[in-house]
């Protein structure tokens, strides 16, 4: 069985929508400061929307309801992600 470059792409898309909901959890077990909690909750974020808009583009399927919803509403989602990450690096020490 060989895999295309499409399937292996799709593969780490799905890796990475773990690896950011790991993120995630690892946000609400671990992370021991709010600040730190929150940036953690941010990438993981970036990572799942921005994963899951290259799934929606990789499989060529027809989009329903939820999946334009995830459409439209993930920029939005990942650009605010981005933006408290910018703006909390300062207060994060070296």
């Amino acid at each position: 069985m060989t895999i295309t470059p499409s399937d292996a792409s799709i593969y780490l898309a799905w890796g990475l929508i773990a690896y950011g909901f790991g993120l995630w959890m690892w946000s609400w077990t671990k992370a021991q400061s709010p600040l730190v909690r929150m940036r953690y909750q941010d990438c993981g974020v970036v990572i799942v929307f921005s994963a899951n808009l290259a799934l929606y583009a990789l499989r060529g399927r027809e989009l329903g309801f939820l999946d334009w919803l995830l459409v439209i509403l993930g920029p939005l989602f990942i650009s605010s992600a981005l933006w408290r990450l910018i703006r909390t690096q300062s207060f994060i020490k070296s």
